[in-house]
């Protein structure tokens, strides 16, 4: 009798162990550190949170404008789908705002796949990214850990070398990579293999490991894509150019948004903001979101969009703001070109917020063009400033 209920104790113990396994490696997100990988529920882009109420599914039909890129991408998704394989490595290309998160998670939910949102910032290390790729199962409680750890969470014991390696990502998994020309080149190298024969390799002491990897999709989204080592480049099978929408397609994004919060808005309004927009659609959600909030309930007429421009000092003809006409006005008193970094200086801004955000929408509305001596106004810009 003893004998049995000894045995039923350590069956009940190993029970126990088994269940606390399957809990935690079900939801791994929840215990991972705060420089560790977050899953696409839990991370989000500013601009995509609750705003606007997102459907919980998007898809390629619900993307509005770029008729070609939908239908390249649709056909690589057929393709893919009807033969079981995992949708090709990707990068999307262009300056900020124009939807490449949007796209990863469309792709993502055509595929029916789980998507993982990673930054340089999360990857700057080898065991950041591996990371990314495995778990970690301690030898002594069986629990899941994020691969960084050197300590159990759950049981303190030391697994830098007591552990057993599984992969976090499943078959046809994707994993996002923002703004990849920032990843450092180690880390680019390391990723070659991932990419190509899907394999990782795990040091261990002093051991180096090759771990086969699932047939998994990196996407990855860059605003300067000659910043890539072309090694790294030439791995995404798909190169997908994102070019500033049209007026007539900003618009459309505009009027698809009021009509499902039920939002009254003159067509003027909208014709206006598709205008001043930059071909972005973040900023003319940015627009609307500010329209939203003076009409308070009522319909947005053309006054408030005015007030709205008085409160921005934002020229109502081309959208620019005081930084672009601080940007112009230092430009014309110039007698030679500008650096990047003098035109951020001087008008108060970061360097890599003037390259990827002012520089292209200056160039966008030609007030500024590239010389061998650096930036210069053009004719258009000069008239433009004088006229202020």
């Amino acid at each position: 009798m003893e004998s049995f209920q000894v045995a039923l104790i350590v069956f009940g113990f190993f029970l126990f162990l088994y269940i606390i396994r399957w809990i935690i490696s079900k939801s791994p997100s929840e215990f991972i550190h705060k420089d560790g990988i977050q899953n696409e529920q839990t991370v989000e882009k500013d601009e995509e949170k609750a705003n606007f109420p997102q459907k919980k599914i998007i898809l390629l039909r619900d993307f509005i404008g770029k008729k070609e890129i939908k239908e390249y991408i649709k056909l690589h998704l057929d393709f893919s789908l009807k033969n079981n394989k995992s949708f090709p490595h990707t990068i999307l290309y262009g300056m900020s705002g124009l939807g490449k998160s949007t796209l990863a998670k469309i792709i993502s939910n055509e595929m029916n796949s789980k998507l993982t949102e990673i930054s340089p910032a999360q990857v700057s290390t080898g065991r950041q990214l591996l990371d990314v790729f495995l778990t970690k199962y301690c030898s002594n409680c069986l629990t899941a850990n994020p691969y960084i750890n050197l300590k159990c969470y759950f049981c303190k014991m030391d697994i830098s070398s007591n552990f057993q390696i599984e992969t976090r990502i499943a078959s046809k998994d994707i994993i996002f990579l923002e703004e990849c020309h920032a990843l450092s080149s180690d880390i680019e190298e390391a990723l070659y293999s991932a990419m190509q024969d899907y394999y990782i390799v795990s040091k261990s002491g002093g051991n180096f490991d090759k771990i086969n990897l699932p047939e998994f999709t990196l996407i990855g989204a860059t605003t300067k894509l000659g910043l890539l080592n072309e090694p790294f480049r030439q791995r995404f099978i798909l190169q997908i150019n994102l070019n500033p929408y049209t007026v007539e397609e900003l618009a459309l994004i505009i009027f698809k948004i009021c009509k499902e919060q039920n939002i009254q808005i003159q067509n003027e309004v909208i014709v206006k903001i598709a205008e001043i927009s930059f071909g972005t659609p973040r900023i003319a959600k940015a627009y609307l979101i500010d329209l939203i909030a003076m009409a308070d309930g009522q319909p947005i007429i053309y006054d408030y969009l005015k007030e709205l421009f008085r409160l921005k000092h934002v020229d109502p003809e081309l959208g620019l703001t005081k930084v672009h006409r601080k940007i112009l006005s230092y430009m014309l008193n110039r007698k030679r070109g500008a650096g990047a970094r003098s035109l951020a200086l001087n008008s108060g801004i970061t360097q890599t917020e003037y390259e990827e955000v002012i520089e292209p929408q200056l160039l966008q509305v030609n007030l500024i063009q590239m010389a061998d001596s650096g930036r210069i106004l053009s004719e258009i810009g000069k008239q433009y400033i004088n006229k202020e």
